[in-house]
């Protein structure tokens, strides 16, 4: 893991995780990755996904969850 892109993670403050599960992507190179996606939620109806892309974080995509913490 790349220490340099903690600063990634200053968004995810007042999130707290809901899940995760693991998955193997293919790469654009036809080689695979292995992903690892957590998922967060806070108390104002925003959720925050992260993947972990063979060790190094990547703050995916921060969107809007009703009351059941779905996506709208």
């Amino acid at each position: 893991m790349n220490i340099d892109k903690l600063n990634e993670f200053d968004v995810s403050i007042g999130f707290r995780f809901a899940e995760a599960h693991e998955q193997t992507a293919e790469c654009s190179d036809g080689g695979t990755a292995s992903v690892i996606t957590l998922h967060f939620g806070n108390d104002f109806h925003v959720a925050a996904v992260v993947d972990f892309i063979d060790g190094e974080p990547h703050i995916i995509e921060l969107y809007a969850v009703d009351d059941n913490g779905k996506k709208i």
